[in-house]
């Protein structure tokens, strides 16, 4: 029971700026994902525009998967 004890007594006082951290840590992975997904989609228009710019055949318009819709 002592470890405890002088667990408790060292890791405490940090528990508020860990999961105040932890949360920034989310925030910032979550925002990256985003940033991520945008570059795909907007590599995937780019791709489709110059497809249609120099071919005779429409491009179907597609979501952000690729998929067409």
């Amino acid at each position: 029971m002592p470890e405890r004890g002088k667990f408790h007594e060292h890791y405490g006082p940090h528990v508020k700026r860990m999961g105040a951290a932890v949360g920034v840590l989310a925030l910032g992975l979550g925002s990256i994902e985003a940033a991520m997904t945008d570059m795909a989609d907007g590599h995937i228009d780019n791709e489709l525009l110059v497809r249609s710019m120099f071919s005779k055949i429409r491009v179907a318009p597609h979501d952000g998967d690729g998929s067409t819709r």
